[in-house]
C-alpha cells in the first residue's frame, strides 16, 4: 500500500482510539491512580495538556500498529509517556529521562525505566534492540553535537527500525518578527542543570542533513498542531478583551502560517535505520 494512503488510514483510526484514553488521562481519577508528577495546579495541568494533546496525537499515529508486541523507547518523559502502554499495551516500552523523578510512576504503569544523562553520548542499551524509538522535543535540549545521540538511536535500532522526531523551528514566524525588533529569541541558560532550556533550535535543511548520516527520511513536515487560531483562544495567559483586541493580528499570523508552512512552529520527521 502507498506509504501516504496507509499513513491517511491508519491516522483516522487512532484518533477513535487515542481520544478516550486522552480524557480518562485528563481525569483526576487517572492523575490519582498512577501518581502523576504535579504541578503547581489542576489549571496549569489542564492547560498543558490542551495545548499539547494534538501533538501527542500526532505521534502516536505514526507509531506502526502491529498485532505483535514491539519495542519501544520513548527519550524524555512527561505524562503522555503512560498513554503508550494504554494505547499499545501488548507493546514491550521502554523510557529514559535525566533523572528518576518519573520511574515510580512509569513503573507503576508497566513501562521500563531508566536515568540516562544523553550528554554523556551512550543509550544504556544493546545494538539492534527497538523497534520504535520516539525522540520528541529533546533534541534542541542537548549540550552536545545532536549527531552523537543520533548516531546512538541508530545503534539501538533493529535493521529498518523507526525514528519519530519533533523539534522546533528555528526560523518560524514568531521569531522572525522578534528578530526584526531586535528581541531575544532562544531562551536564556538557566542555573538548573536539571533543565536548562533550549541550547539549540534547528532549521528543517539542517535537521535533514544531521538525518541523513544515519537514516533514510521517509516524512519531514511542518506540522500545525500549535498554530491553530482555537489555541489562541484557549490561552489563560491573555484575558477577554486582550484576546479580542489582538484577534485580527491573530488570523493574520495564523493564516500566514497556515499557507507557508515553513513559517510554523514546529518540525517532525519520520526515519528509518540505514540498511547497509
Amino acid at each position: 500500500m502507498n506509504f501516504w494512503i496507509q499513513l491517511f488510514n491508519e491516522k483516522k483510526g487512532f484518533k477513535k482510539l487515542f481520544n478516550p484514553i486522552y480524557n480518562e488521562l485528563l481525569s483526576n481519577e487517572f492523575r490519582n491512580e498512577n501518581g502523576l508528577v504535579g504541578y503547581s495546579s489542576q489549571e496549569e495541568r489542564h492547560w498543558y495538556f490542551v495545548f499539547h494533546q494534538l501533538r501527542f496525537q500526532e505521534i502516536f499515529s505514526l507509531i506502526p500498529n502491529s498485532k505483535n508486541s514491539l519495542s519501544l523507547l520513548d527519550i524524555g518523559c512527561n505524562e503522555f509517556t503512560i498513554l503508550l502502554k494504554r494505547v499499545f499495551p501488548h507493546y514491550e516500552i521502554h523510557a529514559i529521562d535525566k533523572t528518576s523523578q518519573w520511574q515510580e510512576t512509569l513503573l507503576f504503569s508497566h513501562i521500563q525505566f531508566k536515568t540516562c544523562d544523553l550528554s554523556k553520548g551512550n543509550l544504556p542499551y544493546p545494538d539492534n534492540y527497538f523497534n520504535v524509538i520516539l525522540l520528541n522535543e529533546v533534541m534542541e535540549h542537548l549540550p552536545i553535537h545532536p549527531s552523537i545521540v543520533l548516531r546512538e538511536i541508530s545503534r539501538i535500532l533493529k535493521r529498518k527500525g523507526i525514528l519519530i522526531l519533533t523539534t522546533p523551528n528555528f526560523p518560524y514566524l514568531k521569531n522572525r518578527i522578534q528578530l526584526l525588533f531586535g528581541k531575544q529569541i532562544l531562551q536564556p541558560f538557566k542555573i538548573d542543570n536539571t533543565f536548562p532550556g533550549h541550547f539549540r533550535e534547528y532549521t528543517m535543511n539542517e535537521c535533514i542533513s544531521l538525518l541523513g548520516n544515519d537514516f533514510s527520511i521517509r516524512m519531514h513536515v511542518y506540522p500545525n498542531y500549535r498554530d491553530k487560531f482555537e489555541l489562541f483562544w484557549k490561552t489563560p495567559k491573555l484575558g477577554f478583551k486582550q484576546k479580542v483586541f489582538l484577534t485580527p493580528i491573530a488570523l493574520i499570523y495564523f493564516l500566514m502560517v497556515w499557507f507557508l508552512p515553513s513559517l510554523r512552529r514546529s518540525m517532525l520527521f519520520v526515519c528509518q535505520k540505514r540498511v547497509c
